[in-house]
């Protein structure tokens, strides 16, 4: 959170320097005082906005909450044939989340899975459980964003289970690269109309 910590400091700035402001202020002109203080803050807010967005933003916040488990018995060839047929419970994502009888997770399982599962064997009893990944890495809704990222980049994977804290066999969402993208292009959008606004605003003027 090096971004906050500057901004900490760049505020306690702001107010020694706007005290050297008032304890100076009958030597200078208003105008000069209006225009000295709008640059600090400017320079303050440009400051908070350079904060690294996955440090600010949740997991929760962008994590995809629609996220349907299939029976962890499910065949492989059954599986593979509804991502052909474009079945959009499971191809609106690359990675899909087998449960067990209970709903507790139990895995996930990629498309890449499925294509090394039948390079190796064409056994048609083949269940999902059997072709994906059982050790599961996790989120946790309540993280930053930037913590589930540096997580993906450890284990060089590109999507992430949402669990609670309480209970990892309980699953709460799915976390992916494009909802990552999405929330970069959503936060830029939002900066770009900020920045309008501001560019908008009426310049102190000198009296």
């Amino acid at each position: 959170m090096s971004g906050l910590k500057t901004s900490e400091s760049l505020l306690g700035d702001f107010r020694t320097d706007a005290r050297m402001l008032l304890l100076v202020g009958i030597a200078l002109p208003v105008g000069l005082i209006s225009a000295l203080v709008a640059k600090a803050l400017l320079w303050l807010i440009a400051e908070i906005m350079s904060v690294d967005l996955f440090e600010m933003v949740r997991v929760a916040d962008v994590m995809d909450r629609d996220v349907p488990l299939i029976p962890v018995t499910t065949p492989l060839p059954r599986y593979s044939a509804r991502i052909a047929s474009g079945d959009p419970l499971i191809c609106n994502r690359q990675g899909t989340l087998p449960g067990d009888e209970n709903g507790d997770l139990v895995g996930i399982i990629t498309r890449g899975d499925v294509v090394r599962c039948f390079e190796r064997s064409r056994d048609e009893t083949l269940t999902v459980e059997e072709a994906g990944t059982i050790g599961l890495v996790v989120a946790y809704p309540d993280e930053t964003l930037h913590d589930a990222i540096a997580r993906m980049l450890r284990h060089d994977i590109g999507r992430l289970p949402v669990v609670e804290r309480e209970n990892e066999r309980k699953a709460v969402g799915y976390l992916g690269r494009s909802s990552i993208l999405s929330a970069r292009e959503r936060y830029h959008r939002e900066e770009e109309v900020r920045g309008r606004g501001f560019e908008g605003r009426p310049k102190p003027v000198e009296v």
